[in-house]
């Protein structure tokens, strides 16, 4: 799902499947995505990641996920990578 292009409702949606996603697993579980739009600023997807004791797994060796491979590049970190604790 790109949540980026999705409105609230999709959104609202989203951090359900991630809460029934924890329900149904066992083990320790992982997401990962484009999280940006909403993983700094959005209250909701915060507090669901704490209540869902998700922690991001940290880039080792670089700084970014992306590239546009250019003389003068363009370097963001798009992506995270965030698991369970457990």
């Amino acid at each position: 799902m790109c949540l980026w292009a999705q409105g609230n409702a999709d959104k609202i949606i989203f951090l359900q499947e991630l809460k029934d996603v924890k329900a149904a697993c066992v083990g320790p579980w992982v997401v990962a995505g484009d999280f940006n739009l909403i993983y700094k600023t959005s209250d909701p997807f915060r507090t669901r990641i704490n209540d869902l004791a998700l922690k991001e797994i940290q880039l080792h060796g670089r700084k970014y996920t992306w590239t546009n491979q250019q003389d003068n590049p363009v370097l963001v970190k798009l992506d995270r990578v965030l698991c369970s604790a457990d």
